[in-house]
């Protein structure tokens, strides 16, 4: 079984907002957000764009890198966004 640790870029005036999380169904999950049936925060700032997603083995590696993805700067969740989008992200979770 696969775990993902996935970010949504999400509506928020004036500016738009990440949203970070984990699940085992991806599919699932994006498509619970995109009709208001996620989280309270995605029911609130409904997301645009699915603009990062990360697969483990484990939940419990999972839970972890989507805590330390929730701690990053604005800025380096944008970065981590681009790097993904050139297929150039590697995980690295050494601090």
């Amino acid at each position: 079984m696969s775990f993902w640790v996935y970010m949504l870029l999400c509506e928020n005036k004036p500016n738009p907002t990440y949203y970070t999380g984990s699940t085992n169904n991806l599919t699932r999950r994006v498509e619970e957000h995109k009709t208001g049936k996620g989280g309270r925060y995605t029911r609130a700032h409904p997301p645009i764009e699915l603009v990062f997603t990360y697969e483990f083995e484990t939940l419990s590696e999972a839970r972890k890198a989507e805590a330390m993805v929730k701690k990053l700067s604005r800025i380096r969740k944008e970065l981590m966004a681009q790097k993904y989008r050139r297929q150039e992200f590697v995980w690295n979770d050494r601090k």
